[in-house]
């Protein structure tokens, strides 16, 4: 932070700027152990409190979710099996106590999509 001196040599007060940059998810999960899209990355995690992720299969059931994703998800459901190829649904949310959002603001954040898996 920088901090500026008026003419009189008292400081202007000190201003915080948050750039909030915008949240990114991949559209494909290769799921063959290695090491190479092998997990749903939310880019620009760490700008936020929390970021929930849900995950539907292409009947609408929700299959995976978590509230304070950390970038770990691997394709695996709710019961702890492996999900199979085809195409699932997501829903990321952020949260923060930065940069409070009204209603309107909410879904300028929110992402939803659809990511391909294969094995």
């Amino acid at each position: 932070m920088w901090t500026y001196k008026t003419r009189a040599g008292k400081p202007f007060p000190t201003i915080a700027v948050f750039n909030q940059c915008p949240l990114t998810v991949p559209n494909v999960l290769t799921l063959n152990g290695d090491n190479t899209n092998d997990v749903f990355l939310v880019g620009n995690l760490e700008d936020y409190d929390a970021v929930s992720l849900r995950v539907f299969n292409r009947w609408g059931n929700l299959i995976y979710e978590n509230e304070d994703y950390q970038n770990d998800w691997s394709g695996i459901d709710s019961k702890g099996a492996q999900i199979t190829d085809g195409v699932y649904f997501y829903i990321v949310v952020p949260q923060s106590t930065k940069y409070p959002y009204d209603d309107s603001e909410k879904s300028k954040y929110m992402l939803s999509g659809f990511v391909h898996v294969f094995h």
